[in-house]
C-alpha cells in the first residue's frame, strides 16, 4: 500500500542519513587519532599508552562538551613546555571547566593556566584550586582570563625571583607557592577594579614586589627616616619580603592605611607613575591580605557554573557530538585491522612494482591493472568489504603468475648470449637481480594471502555488524 511504501521510504532515508553520520564521524575520528599521535610522540608515550590516550580524551570531552581533538591539541601544546603528560592531562581537565564556565576558549584559557604554573611551579594536580580563584577573580572584578594571564606574563618573573630567595621547603613551599598565585590572582583583580588593563597591572606589581626588596637610596632613606614611627627599616623589610612576600605586602598596605606611611613616601618607593595606583591596591588591602585575597578569588563555586553551562542547547549539541564519535569509534576499531593490512600490503606491492619498472618498461601494463585492483579495495572500505578483498586478492595473485614464464625465458636467453656479448652480461646481473626481488614478492605475496584470508574473515563480521545496524532502521513501525 501507499501507505507502506512511505513508511519504508522514510525507515530507508533514516538508516542512510544514520549510516551518513557514522561514516562522517568514522572520518573524524581518523583525525582525531592523529592529533592523538601527535600527543603520545610529543609526551614520549608508548604506542599502549596512546591506545588508551583516545578513551581518556573522549570520556573528558563527553563530560565538558570540548571536542576531543580540542583537548588533545591543548595537551601537545603543554607537553611541548616540558611539562609531563600527566600534568598535561590535569592541566587540560581544570582549563576546560574554567573555558566552559567563562565562555572562553580552551587554547586561550590552557595557555593562560600553563604560563602561571610555570611561574608559579606548580603540578597540574596542586594547582586545582587556583581554577577556582581565576574564576572568581573574573566574576568579582572587571578582570577577564586573558588580562589575567597578560597580568602573570608581566610580573612572572619577579614571582619567580621571590620563589628562589625563599627558604620554605616540602610542604611549606608547596602551600607558599600556592598562595604567591593566589595574591598574585587578587592584585590583578584589584588593580583592574582601579582601571588598570592585565598589561598595566602586571608590570605595577612588578614594581610593587621587587621595589619591597630594593628601594632606590632616597627612597631607602626616606624609609628609614620614618623607622621610628613604622618600627622596620627598608633592609628589615627587604629581609621580610625575600623570605614573605604576602607578609611584606601586608606590611605596608598596614602603614600606608593606616597613615604611618604618607602617599608622599608611597610615591617616592614605587615612583610617581606606577605608585598611585599601587597606593589605590594598598589601600584596598587595608592591612588585611587575607581578606583581600578572599574577596576577589572566592564566592562563587567554579563547578556549579560548569554544571550550569552544560545544560545549554549549544553545550548539549557538542556533547551529541561527542556521543557520535564515541559511536563511530566502535566500527572504526572493527575496519581498523582491515583498513591497516589493506594499506600495509598494497603498499608492498607498489613497492615492488616500482623496483620492477626500472629492469622491465612493460610493467607499467601491470601497474595499470594494479591500480584496478586498489580501486577495489577503496570500493572495499565504502561499504562491500568482503567481495571486494577477495576480488583484490585474486586480482593481485594475477598480475604476477603470468610473469613466471616472461622472468624465466628471459634469464633463459640471457644465460645463451652472456659468453657472446658483454653488455648482456651486464643485463644478465640485472635479471638476477630482479629474479631475486620477485622471489622475494612471490614469498610475501603466499604470506599476504594467507593474511588477507584472515582479514577477510574479520571484513565479514564487520560488514554483518554494519548489515545488523541498518536493519534497525529498514523496519517500519506502521509495517504491522
Amino acid at each position: 500500500s501507499t501507505e507502506k511504501l512511505v513508511s519504508r521510504m522514510t525507515a530507508l532515508y533514516v538508516a542512510k542519513k544514520t549510516l551518513d553520520v557514522v561514516i562522517s564521524n568514522v572520518k573524524s575520528f581518523i583525525t582525531l587519532e592523529k592529533a592523538i599521535f601527535n600527543l603520545g610522540v610529543a609526551s614520549g608515550s608508548t604506542l599502549t599508552e596512546i591506545g588508551s590516550l583516545t578513551d581518556k580524551l573522549l570520556g573528558m570531552a563527553s563530560d565538558s562538551s570540548v571536542p576531543a581533538i580540542e583537548l588533545a591539541k591543548s595537551a601537545t601544546a603543554i607537553v611541548k613546555t616540558g611539562k609531563s603528560l600527566k600534568d598535561a592531562i590535569d592541566i587540560v581537565s581544570n582549563s576546560t571547566k574554567l573555558a566552559v564556565a567563562t565562555g572562553e576558549k580552551l587554547s586561550s584559557i590552557t595557555q593562560i593556566v600553563n604560563k602561571a604554573l610555570v611561574v608559579f611551579q606548580l603540578t597540574g594536580e596542586e594547582a586545582s584550586e587556583s581554577m577556582n580563584e581565576f574564576y572568581n577573580a573574573t566574576i568579582n572584578t572587571p578582570l577577564a582570563m586573558q588580562s589575567l594571564g597578560d597580568s602573570i606574563r608581566n610580573a612572572g618573573s619577579s614571582f619567580a625571583t621571590f620563589l628562589g630567595l625563599t627558604t620554605k621547603s616540602g610542604k611549606d613551599l608547596v602551600e607558599y607557592k600556592k598562595q604567591l598565585l593566589e595574591t598574585a590572582t587578587a592584585l590583578t583583580g584589584g588593580f583592574a577594579l582601579v582601571g588598570r588593563t592585565g598589561s598595566q597591572a602586571g608590570v605595577a606589581i612588578r614594581m610593587l614586589t621587587s621595589k619591597l626588596v630594593n628601594m632606590e637610596n632616597s627612597a631607602k632613606n626616606m624609609f628609614n627616616s620614618m623607622s621610628s614611627v613604622t618600627g622596620i627599616t627598608a633592609s628589615e623589610l627587604s629581609k621580610l619580603a625575600k623570605e614573605d612576600l604576602p607578609k611584606a605586602i601586608e606590611l605596608m598596605s598596614k602603614l600606608y592605611s593606616s597613615g604611618e606611611l604618607s602617599l608622599e613616601a608611597i610615591l617616592k618607593i614605587f615612583t610617581p607613575r606606577q605608585g598611585a595606583s599601587i597606593a589605590s591596591v594598598l589601600q584596598q588591602i587595608n592591612g588585611d591580605l587575607d581578606g583581600f585575597n578572599a574577596r576577589i578569588t572566592t564566592g562563587s563555586s567554579l563547578l556549579d557554573a560548569f554544571n550550569k553551562q552544560n545544560e545549554s542547547t549549544e553545550v548539549r549539541i557538542n556533547k551529541l557530538s561527542t556521543a557520535w564519535q564515541s559511536f563511530a569509534k566502535i566500527f572504526y576499531d572493527d575496519l581498523k585491522p582491515v583498513i591497516d593490512g589493506t594499506i600495509s600490503h598494497t603498499t608492498k606491492l607498489l613497492t615492488f612494482f616500482t623496483k620492477l619498472e626500472k629492469h622491465i618498461p612493460l610493467t607499467r601494463a601491470l601497474m595499470a591493472g594494479l591500480v584496478v585492483a586498489i580501486g577495489g579495495v577503496a570500493y572495499a572500505l565504502g561499504g562491500v568489504l568482503v567481495p571486494a578483498i577477495t576480488a583484490t586478492t585474486a586480482a593481485m595473485t594475477a598480475l604476477l603468475v603470468p610473469m613466471l614464464p616472461f622472468i624465466a625465458i628471459t634469464a633463459g636467453i640471457a644465460v645463451g648470449v652472456v659468453a657472446l656479448y658483454e653488455p648482456i652480461r651486464r643485463y644478465k646481473q640485472g635479471l638476477v637481480d630482479l629474479a631475486e626481488e620477485y622471489e622475494k614478492a612471490n614469498r610475501q605475496l603466499i604470506k599476504s594471502q594467507e593474511e588477507l584470508s584472515s582479514m577477510a574473515q574479520k571484513a565479514k563480521i564487520a560488514q554483518a555488524s554494519v548489515e545488523a545496524f541498518s536493519k534497525l532502521y529498514y523496519s517500519s513501525p506502521f509495517d504491522n
